[in-house]
């Protein structure tokens, strides 16, 4: 992934890589970091994406603060996949749709989790 400030300067980030089955569980709750974070995961095909859609909410703000003590946040920083299409209003997909269902809220079931233990446990399988 890649950040462009006001200026127009491109800064890249650099990820490391780990080469054994990896899964990341994204879903609705998943705004800003927790969307540029699983967007250059499934770029840079480091392994699954579970779940349902990030929200789409990635822009990188600044706090102003303002004579009286109030403040608000000031857009200044678009983030881009490598491909340069962006992350604002555009929710990471997951490579596995599967819903957790309201009725799981508070309770120790996770149909993500489940799923994402499953396809981890059938990935180290077919490596060996």
């Amino acid at each position: 992934s890649y950040s462009i400030n006001r200026d127009g300067e491109k800064i890249f980030s650099s990820h490391f890589r780990y080469d054994k089955p990896t899964i990341v569980i994204i879903n609705e709750y998943c705004f800003s970091d927790a969307e540029i974070f699983p967007a250059a995961f499934k770029e840079l095909k480091l392994g699954k994406l579970i779940g349902v859609p990030t929200f789409g909410a990635v822009i990188g703000t600044n706090d102003i603060t303002l004579i009286d003590g109030s403040g608000f946040r000031v857009p200044g920083t678009g983030w881009y996949r490598i491909s340069g299409k962006k992350l604002e209003n555009v929710p990471v997909e997951p490579d596995i749709y599967i819903e957790n269902t309201p009725e799981m809220e508070g309770s120790s079931s996770d149909n993500q989790l489940r799923k994402a233990i499953e396809v981890l446990l059938q990935e180290i399988e077919e490596e060996k």
